[in-house]
């Protein structure tokens, strides 16, 4: 019991997860989101940028999935502010199968925009909302 066991590979880019549960959570709160490239930035339009720290799940008599951001507010090239950000969710154990696996996955994600949707919108906003 407690054994490690063999590593399990998303079939999907965690990194995907974090910038549509970004944009999800921001638009939920009556911003704009457009994603653009590097070349297509404005001085003084807000840019959110990361990087996935961590994204993990486990088992033993209950599922757990963990996913954890650093995000960065630029304006000009500048990074004004830096946030973590994370979401965790925790279910029992029923068919150890790969619905709930994504379910607890979701819900971490939910999680995430719960939590880190408010903080983006203070930090772009200076308190005051979208």
């Amino acid at each position: 019991m407690g054994a490690p066991t063999a590593s399990v590979l998303a079939n999907q880019d965690p990194v995907l997860w974090v910038t549509e549960g970004v944009a999800r959570s921001l638009v939920a709160q009556g911003f704009t989101v457009e994603r653009v490239g590097t070349d297509d930035l404005h001085g003084d339009v807000p840019t959110i940028t990361g990087k996935v720290t961590r994204a993990s799940g486990g088992m033993y008599v209950t599922m757990d999935a963990h996913v954890t951001a650093e995000l960065a507010i630029e304006r000009g090239g500048t990074t004004v502010q830096t946030l973590m950000c994370s979401g965790t969710a925790t279910r029992l154990v029923l068919t150890a199968s790969a619905d709930e696996y994504r379910s607890v996955f979701e819900a971490a994600m939910a999680d995430f925009g719960a939590t880190c949707g408010p903080l983006l919108a203070r930090a772009l906003t200076g308190g005051t909302g979208p």
